[in-house]
C-alpha cells in the first residue's frame, strides 16, 4: 500500500508541475498583454504618453495584474469565452463571476480615483 501511495503522489507532484506552469505561462502572457492593452487603453483615454511615460506604464502594469492575469489564469486563450465573461458580461461559473467582478472593480477604481 505504501508503493501505491507514493505513486499517486508521484503522479500528483507530476501533475501540479504541468499545471503550474500553464498557470504561470498564462499569467506571464497576461500582464505583458494586459500591459500593453491597459497602456494602450488609458493613452487613448488621455493619459500622458511622453510627458509620463513612466507612470502610464506602471498604471498599466498594475492594471494588468489586477484586472487582466485573473482572467487570463481563468479563461486562457479561449477566445470564445473570453468574449462571452468580458464583452458581453455573462459569466457561467461562480469563478468566472468572481473574475469579472474583481476586474470590474479594479477598472471601476482606477477610474473613480
Amino acid at each position: 500500500s505504501m508503493v501505491i501511495l507514493a505513486s499517486n503522489m508521484m503522479t500528483l507532484s507530476a501533475a501540479f508541475r504541468i499545471s503550474f506552469r500553464i498557470v504561470a505561462l498564462r499569467s506571464a502572457v497576461g500582464v505583458a498583454a494586459g500591459t500593453l492593452f491597459m497602456c494602450t487603453f488609458s493613452v487613448l483615454f488621455g493619459a500622458p504618453l511622453f510627458q509620463a511615460a513612466l507612470k502610464t506604464l506602471a498604471f498599466g502594469l498594475t492594471m494588468s495584474v489586477l484586472a487582466v492575469v485573473p482572467l487570463a489564469v481563468l479563461l486562457g486563450k479561449n477566445y470564445e469565452r473570453w468574449i462571452r465573461v468580458v464583452a458581453r458580461g455573462q459569466p457561467e461559473t461562480q469563478g468566472e463571476a468572481q473574475m469579472l467582478a474583481m476586474a470590474g472593480g479594479a477598472v471601476g477604481g482606477a477610474w473613480l480615483g
